[in-house]
């Protein structure tokens, strides 16, 4: 199986894209965690695009769907904080 490498404007596109995800998705996090709680939230061109309790359904809807997990925004919204001791 071969890879092309992306050019410059490609990453960059990639780039610019996940930042406004990442944006869009902090900006309504108070009401994902209120309408998703305790689960992996995917977000991909500013649209949440699936949700589960499991990442890995999460990743199968990501595959059935058609969208490119290595290009989407996963984040679990847990209803309640969670302590991690490192």
């Amino acid at each position: 199986m071969t890879t092309e490498t992306p050019t410059r404007e490609e990453l960059d596109a990639h780039f610019h894209r996940f930042g406004r995800d990442v944006d869009y998705l902090n900006s309504i996090w108070a009401q994902v965690k209120k309408d998703y709680p305790d689960q992996y939230v995917a977000v991909y061109e500013g649209e949440i695009v699936a949700n589960h309790r499991t990442l890995k359904k999460v990743l199968a809807t990501l595959k059935t769907k058609g969208f490119p997990s290595n290009h989407t925004l996963i984040r679990f919204a847990a209803k309640k904080p969670r302590k991690l001791i490192l």
